[in-house]
């Protein structure tokens, strides 16, 4: 019984790490996509013309250092940061996901449904 709890658990461990590796990845191509993004922003500000130059040039360079934070952000140290605060508490990260379950299953049933009705001929 022990044994298949416990192979079970590492069964579901490597589920959750090859997720983990998983959107990591999916993580660092959509950052780099990002950053490329706004780096072309600031380039195309830049081109606006000079009569909003100084604006231009300051929404530029805050594009740009927005793009250099974006490329430094590691998704594998924050994906380790997140791991081990939920080895340091599990039962407080346990009632943060049923809260915030709770708190969209709330937040959907208040949702009102629109319907659209035919029109009358």
């Amino acid at each position: 019984m022990g044994s298949n709890l416990s192979g079970k658990l590492h069964d579901t461990l490597e589920q959750v790490g090859e997720l983990s590796r998983t959107a990591t990845k999916k993580l660092d191509r959509a950052r780099h996509g990002t950053a490329d993004v706004l780096k072309g922003s600031a380039a195309s500000v830049r081109g606006a013309g000079e009569a909003i130059e100084h604006i231009a040039g300051k929404a530029a360079n805050g594009l740009e250092t927005c793009a250099k934070h974006v490329r430094r952000f590691n998704s594998e140290y924050m994906v380790s940061g997140v791991r081990q605060a939920v080895r340091r508490n599990p039962a407080g990260f346990i009632a943060g996901a049923a809260a915030l379950g709770l708190l969209c299953g709330l937040a959907l049933r208040r949702t009102p449904v629109v319907s659209v009705e035919p029109p009358q001929a």
